[in-house]
């Protein structure tokens, strides 16, 4: 056993070095995925059931739910472009996760002598006591590294230098993790009365009176609190959710597998009874609040998959709830709750990679939905997100937009003009502070009337507002409606050949951002950017350099254009400058 633990925490090491450092360079991104799940959903599930099973008919039982998660995870990826874009979603890395952890224990109750699937005695302690030996191995892959550190420090004091032969051998740290991390599991498993989750559940039983209490004040609070600054966020529904599945967790773990392992004492089973009497009223809040997001935003991914564990939450709540309420043998109830629940959410986590539940497509027909219907307009709609973040469904969306505008009698020119923007845009950033041609023409318009242009005379470069956001040109007419002590306008504009090299004059733009405080922006001719960072003073005293006076002193004329007072150092073709 230790040698097949050994040789699977090799092989999973060498997988991962493999999927880090080789594969990348030779293999797609989304052949590099499909691996990775394959790896993980293989290995994973072998280390944590060979202990209990004997090797073969764990590894078969692994590879059989491997092909399984792998085929959904690789189906559903073809949903987006590109694989990334697929993983950075979030939502399938956590369904990947419960199909490859939940039927563990399911694997080794199935698979097991006597084939008792559903044994919640056998599924107890196979969960447990997978955690408990993942748990102990992790901190002896911990302490072997240690060790390995500490000898290559005192091998260093004689001229011998251990771990750069780990560094030669690039594998090398990989593979032999996984052998050190096998054998640990190994041997936690050989040794179940000293490696048992006994004491962790026995140490969970002392959080029951305090999340009881804590429960107790939050329901207690509601009717003074009130509702309203719950409900429309979800992160209110996130902490709800999070508390729910503790109480949950600190529930299964007292109850432990059977009743003669459950509290004996009133005080404690009393504390559990109220604990899931407490649990409907969270489960409801919980919903409350993602009903109410989804209702004024319609549904999104996030919202689905918010949902999705607001459901489950519910399944525990009333489940727990209506098991209590029959009173006779309540814990053996709960019990099967925790089994059907488990069951649905693996279901679930499958379904979501699966096409029955395909998030963005869903959410793209919520929201081209509501357009429709008149419940938002184009400018509520979130048409980055469908069509840049929602994968195929998304592009599909926006489309079925563009052909809804052109279908109508009196186009939507607002839809229309943000589907442009959409087109054009190359970040978030860019398109949220996209505005209309014709508002974006009128500030430019506002803004050149406002300037005052040093020396008198000289003209502001036609292209020098073209590439600044309609949020930056409405902070600089903002800031020309602003006037310093003297009367002067708040915005000036001075054009000067600052930097010989650099064909045509610079120009900076002086605002008054403040009633205290003045911005200096220097741009090309173009009106592009210039400058590694932007203008510096070399003057430290910022009462000079950020008062109103500034514009003051530049309205007045009180300014000229001279060398600087700085010499610089020429090595070869290298350049270097001290400012002081």
């Amino acid at each position: 056993m230790r040698l097949a633990h050994a040789l699977c925490g090799a092989l999973a090491g060498l997988a991962f070095w493999l999927l880090v450092d080789v594969l990348p360079e030779m293999a797609s991104a989304r052949t590099v995925f499909d691996l990775s799940v394959f790896s993980v959903s293989l290995f994973v599930p072998f280390l944590l059931s060979a202990g209990a099973l004997p090797p073969l008919r764990a590894a078969l039982g692994s590879l059989a739910l491997s092909v399984i998660v792998t085929g959904l995870a690789a189906s559903a990826s073809y949903r987006f472009a590109s694989v990334d874009q697929f993983v950075e979603t979030g939502h399938p890395i956590f369904a990947i996760l419960c199909l490859t952890l939940l039927p563990v224990p399911f694997l080794i109750a199935g698979l097991g002598r006597d084939g008792r699937w559903l044994d919640y005695a056998i599924l107890f302690d196979a969960a447990w006591a997978a955690a408990v030996r993942a748990t102990a191995a992790a901190l002896f892959l911990g302490a072997f590294w240690l060790f390995l550190f500490l000898s290559d420090a005192l091998l260093s004091l004689v001229g011998l230098n251990l771990l750069d032969w780990f560094a030669e051998v690039a594998m090398l740290p990989f593979v032999l993790s996984g052998v050190v991390f096998g054998l640990g599991l190994s041997v936690a498993g050989e040794m179940p009365e000293f490696v048992s989750p006994h004491l962790p559940l026995r140490l969970l039983r002392l959080f029951l009176l305090p999340a009881l209490a804590v429960i107790s004040l939050f329901v207690a609070a509601l009717p003074f609190r009130g509702l309203s600054g719950l409900f429309g966020t979800l992160s209110t529904a996130a902490v709800i959710l999070a508390m729910i599945a503790a109480i949950a967790a600190l529930v299964s773990a007292a109850l432990d597998r059977e009743d003669s392992e459950a509290p004996k004492g009133r005080m404690l089973r009393g504390a559990i009874q109220a604990l899931i009497v407490l649990m409907p009223v969270l489960a409801v809040l919980a919903v409350y609040a993602v009903a109410e997001r989804v209702g004024q935003y319609g549904w999104s991914p996030d919202r689905l998959a918010a949902m999705s564990v607001a459901v489950i939450g519910a399944a525990y709540a009333l489940t727990y709830a209506a098991a209590v309420a029959f009173r006779r043998d309540w814990m053996g109830r709960i019990r099967q709750a925790n089994v059907a629940v488990a069951i649905a959410i693996i279901a679930l986590s499958a379904a979501w990679l699966s096409p029955l539940l395909n998030p963005q497509r869903l959410a793209t027909a919520s929201q081209i939905g509501r357009y429709a219907q008149g419940t938002v307009t184009a400018g509520e709609l979130d048409l980055w997100a469908i069509g840049r973040t929602w994968g195929h469904a998304g592009a599909e969306g926006i489309a079925q937009l563009s052909a809804m505008g052109a279908e109508v009698a009196v186009p939507d020119d607002a839809l229309v003009e943000r589907l442009d923007a959409l087109d054009r845009a190359e970040s978030r950033a860019e398109f949220e502070n996209w505005a209309p041609p014709s508002d974006r023409i009128a500030q430019i318009e506002r803004l050149r009337a406002a300037l005052r242009v040093h020396p008198a005379g000289s003209a502001i470069p036609e292209d020098l507002f073209d590439r600044s956001a309609p949020l930056q040109l409405q902070q600089w007419n903002d800031a020309c409606a602003r006037s310093t002590g003297e009367g002067w306008s708040g915005c000036h504009v001075l054009l000067a050949d600052l930097l010989p090299d650099v064909p045509g004059q610079e120009v900076l733009l002086f605002t008054l951002e403040s009633d205290s405080f003045v911005r200096v922006t220097a741009f090309r001719s173009d009106g592009r950017g210039i400058g590694r960072y932007g203008p510096i003073w070399l003057t430290e005293d910022y009462g000079l350099t950020t008062s109103p006076g500034l514009i003051d002193q530049l309205a007045r004329g009180e300014f000229s254009v001279e060398p600087s007072r700085l010499n610089s150092l020429r090595i070869g073709g290298a350049e270097m400058m001290l400012l002081p």
